[in-house]
């Protein structure tokens, strides 16, 4: 039988001295309420180690008598032990039944992965009602930015399967991506005090219209002006009195 030539981190079945079995891997603990961002965590530690295509059936097992065979078992063995030591015992002991690490994978997701609906309708009702009022402009970007990342993680970026967006010549992708990003630039604007409305103005009478961190850091330049002049306070008690005052209409 040939002996098959590992070149170090570029082959999905390389192993290095230092993975062990009993280390978990990413930076949180599946524990049946945290199933997205696990799920992140985990493709983007496995995805460091070059074994995704493990989880996602792209390495499928091969025939017993492939010179790749105990290669591939002994990976797929790795994965599943670094899976069952990146959740609670709980659902260590509920998945030692699975026979792959791409069905340990699958059944957590099937189980777990597709009750998005009320989360990602409470989060966008948490960032539609989100304004600055009292917090600092990056503390109030920061809430957004989570809100938005968040969004995208439950939501995902859907694939495209029939390579047609490979042979696109018109950039529809960019353009999608750039219709999102004015999106995040409007709401940003729309939930600052009413203090920086002059800026409001000016970024959005800018073509093109800047990026949503751009836009973040323009603002954030006169928020340190009117610290130093002292307005500041000014402007949110402006927006907490606008706020609270409700509207009569004319009289």
């Amino acid at each position: 039988m040939a002996v098959k030539q590992v070149v170090p981190y570029a082959d999905p079945y390389y192993l290095g001295s230092s993975d062990n079995s009993n280390t978990p891997l990413g930076t949180i603990v599946f524990n049946g309420k945290n199933y997205v961002n696990w799920s992140r965590s985990m493709r983007m530690a496995l995805g460091e180690k070059n074994k995704l295509g493990f989880i996602e059936g792209k390495i499928s097992k091969p025939n017993v008598s492939s010179d790749d065979y105990n290669q591939w078992i002994r990976n797929d063995c790795m994965i599943r032990c670094w899976l069952s030591a990146s959740v609670t015992p709980q659902f260590a002991e509920q998945m030692l039944i699975v026979n792959s690490a791409r069905e340990f994978w699958t059944e957590l997701a099937e189980r777990l992965g597709q009750s998005n609906a009320p989360q990602i309708y409470m989060l966008r009702k948490e960032l539609n009602g989100l304004k600055q009022n009292n917090m600092s402009v990056s503390e109030y970007f920061g809430k957004l930015k989570a809100g938005w990342d968040q969004l995208s993680s439950l939501e995902g970026m859907p694939e495209c399967t029939c390579d047609i967006f490979n042979k696109c010549t018109c950039n529809v992708m960019k353009k999608l991506l750039e219709r999102e990003e004015k999106k995040k630039v409007m709401d940003f604007l729309m939930g600052l005090n009413v203090g920086y409305d002059n800026q409001k103005e000016n970024i959005i009478g800018m073509d093109p219209l800047p990026s949503v961190n751009r836009a973040h850091q323009m603002v954030l330049q006169v928020e340190k002006q009117k610290e130093i002049s002292g307005l500041d306070e000014i402007g949110s008690e402006a927006s907490a009195l606008l706020v609270a005052k409700p509207f009569h209409g004319n009289r």
